[in-house]
């Protein structure tokens, strides 16, 4: 099973987002959670620290999951020889 990462930066002072950042393809779910984890850390480290009190700023990700092609065609290669 395959996940894609999708991360938003976001305001609780505005009450918006900025346009989600795709981080593409993860391995499996632990994965991604781990990148968005640690894209969340590196995210809070990195901003000024006055631009985040002032804004209140957090980030959110979710792990969608998505089908992998490659996959897919292994599984219907079996269902065929049943």
């Amino acid at each position: 099973m395959k996940f894609f990462l999708v991360i938003w930066i976001c305001s609780a002072i505005n009450q918006t987002c900025l346009p989600p950042i795709q981080l593409g393809t993860q391995e499996d779910y632990k994965t991604c959670l781990i990148n968005g984890y640690e894209f969340s850390k590196e995210t809070v480290i990195q901003e000024e620290n006055e631009t985040l009190q002032n804004d209140l700023l957090h980030v959110k990700f979710i792990c969608y999951y998505t089908k992998d092609m490659k996959d897919e065609k292994n599984n219907q290669k079996k269902d065929t020889k049943t």
